[in-house]
Parts: C-alpha cells; sequence; structure tokens
C-alpha cells in the first residue's frame, strides 16, 4: 500500500532554492504525536542552516521548528491529548537519561537533537513530535501567536533564568530584531527600571520604544558603550542581553556593565568572542553566562503571559507567506525587506 503523501520544502544543499516536493507524511512512535501545521515562522537559526553555517544532520531535509497546529494523531502511550487540540512545541529532542537530562535541564541534553536540524521540521503540512514537547495553546490564541510561543522562549529563559533580572535593576539588550522584540517585554515585565535597545537599524530602535525601551542607541552613529555609561551616570547597567551573537557586540555587552554586572549571550554566531582584559574583567567580576533556548516551562509561562494580555506577541508577526512561496519569504528575512521580525509559512 503506498504511503500519504505531503508537500513539504526541502533543502537540498545550503545557498540553493527550497524545492516544494511530495514527500510520506511522517510516521509516528507510541510517544510521538502527529501535527497539522499552521504556521511555521522563518527565524535567524534557519537562516543559519540555509547559509550553511549550521550543517544538518543528512540532506535533503525539511528545516523549521516554530511552529503551530492541531493533534491529526496520538500515539498509543500518548497520555493526556487528544485529536483536535490546539498545539506548539519545544523544538528540543533530549535523551533523558544523561546527567543533565536527569538534573532536569533536558535542553542541556548532552545527546540532544533539534527538530529542523537533525530531524524533519515543520516547513511542511505535517510534523512529527515527542508529545512531552507540546505546549497547549489558550483558548484566546490564535494559530499565528501559537508560532511564536517558541521564539519568545529563548529571550525568556535568557532573562529570567539565566540573567535572573530582578525589579529595579538596568539592562541593556543588544539586537533589537526577532527575540530582542520580545527581550523588552519580558525585561519590562520582570521590573526593569530602565531598558536601553541597542541596533543598527532605525526601524527596529522606533519599534523597541513602542514596546517599552527607554532609551535606543544606534550603534551605527555613536559608541553605544560610552552612551550606556552616560545614562547610568558612568556606572553601567545590571544585565546586558545580547541577541546578536557578533564579536562586537558581545564584547560591548560587557563594557556596558557595571562592576558586579551580568551578561547573558543569547545569539549565536561563527565569530570567537573576545572581551576585556583579564584584569578589567576579574577586578569588576563580571558574570558572563550563555544562555540556550528553554524549557517546556518557560514556553508554558509565555503562553500564559501572553493569554493574559501582559505579553505582545502578534507584535512580531512581519508578514504571512505560503509554503510554495517560502523562498522569497527567505530572501526577504535574509535581506531584511520591509524590516521583518518573523515571517510566517502556512502551508495550506
Amino acid at each position: 500500500m503506498s504511503k500519504k503523501l505531503m508537500k513539504a520544502a526541502r533543502l537540498y544543499k545550503p545557498g540553493q532554492p527550497f524545492k516544494i516536493e511530495e514527500i510520506p507524511i511522517p510516521e509516528i512512535d507510541v510517544d510521538e504525536v502527529l501535527v497539522k501545521v499552521k504556521f511555521c515562522g522563518i527565524c535567524g537559526s534557519d537562516l543559519h542552516i540555509f547559509n550553511g553555517i549550521t550543517p544538518t544532520a543528512y540532506l535533503p531535509m525539511t528545516i523549521g521548528h516554530e511552529v503551530s497546529g492541531e493533534l491529526v494523531e496520538i500515539g498509543s502511550r500518548v497520555k493526556g491529548w487528544n485529536i483536535g487540540d490546539r498545539v506548539s512545541f519545544g523544538g528540543v529532542l533530549s535523551c533523558g537519561l544523561c546527567y543533565n537530562c536527569l538534573k532536569g535541564k533536558d535542553w542541556l541534553c548532552v545527546n540532544k537533537k533539534f527538530i529542523g536540524i537533525h530531524t524533519e521540521g515543520g516547513f511542511a503540512q505535517f510534523v512529527k513530535v515527542k508529545a512531552r514537547n507540546l505546549i497547549k495553546l489558550p483558548p484566546n490564541f490564535s494559530f499565528e501567536e501559537g508560532a511564536l510561543i517558541e521564539p519568545a522562549g529563548t529571550p525568556f529563559h535568557a532573562i529570567t533564568q539565566q540573567a535572573k533580572l530582578s525589579a529595579g535593576e538596568k539592562v541593556a539588550i543588544y539586537g533589537v530584531g526577532g527575540m530582542g522584540t520580545f527581550a523588552i517585554q519580558i525585561a519590562r515585565l520582570c521590573g526593569a527600571v530602565k531598558i536601553i535597545a541597542v541596533d543598527t537599524r532605525k526601524e527596529a530602535l522606533e519599534r523597541a520604544k513602542r514596546l517599552g525601551a527607554d532609551e535606543a542607541i544606534n550603534a551605527k552613529e555613536v559608541d553605544p558603550v560610552n552612551v550606556i555609561k552616560q545614562i547610568t551616570q558612568g556606572q553601567g547597567v545590571d544585565v546586558a542581553i545580547e541577541c546578536v551573537g557578533m564579536r562586537q557586540t558581545i564584547a560591548n555587552a560587557v563594557k556596558s556593565l557595571r562592576p558586579g554586572g551580568r551578561a547573558v549571550i543569547v545569539g549565536i554566531g561563527s565569530q570567537s568572542i573576545e572581551l576585556v582584559p583579564p584584569g578589567v574583567f576579574v577586578r569588576n567580576e563580571f558574570e558572563l553566562l550563555g544562555s540556550y533556548c528553554y524549557s517546556i516551562t518557560d514556553l508554558k509561562k509565555v503562553a500564559d503571559l501572553a493569554s493574559s494580555g501582559k505579553l505582545n506577541l502578534s507584535v512580531a508577526i512581519s508578514k504571512k507567506i505560503p509554503l510554495n512561496w517560502i523562498n522569497e519569504g527567505f530572501y526577504q528575512f535574509k535581506e531584511k525587506i520591509g524590516n521583518p521580525v518573523r515571517i510566517l509559512i502556512f502551508p495550506e
């Protein structure tokens, strides 16, 4: 008997256009579910895959991990979920057995895989996922908003779990595009007394101000470190969140700190990290922290905040494009045509 087919965007080689093909619908295991994709967002990590910076486990592959959809098939050992449930999910596939998993940090699993990098992703009509990765969409949520729970989870984890930003602290956010759009709002919810946005794009800085940034610094025009020191009366910020992943922005994030401050690096790039001299770093007791992904609990909290109206996810939706036009969507996202934050792909 022939398998049922679905439409998917297939990446055969980095830098080359996706091919829209019909491939078999995934077969689920006993602990998995099949999700009918409603939307899948294009993000910076997808662009890294497309450009060959992040290698995939194999090619051709369907990438994409910022997904919303509904359940159409449920594994025999899955409990608590029903056909038709509206969901999003976390992209980390953990082993559940390693030291980090047993310590409750499955996003740092030493054997982890990631949907859309090691397994088939969401730029397709259907995608399979472990049931333990699912997030139920609140009743008042659109599928468009549902696709943005996952990307908002990363800055939420960085600010609440790694930086542990507390009320009354000052924060600088380097890069206020995709993750930074959410980071500004999350910092405000954590009680930041001053939020300073740093970027090189005027449109991004204007959006940051609308979302709650107190100050906006164009790093193309001025030295952001000097301006941050001026704003904070020479002290520096308590926390710097770096969402770019470039050598200069990481160094500037550290240089922006007050003595005893924390810099959390969320951006992923190919450049090596070069900071301040060891004497400066040590005498100021700076903290440099990496922050990767999120826990499923983080994603549930993001969904709750958004459902209550305290976190605006829809502000990141720049455009919706059908799957057949995915190459145009990637081109617009890469070249920043129209200053996109998130371009959502829908398969129907």
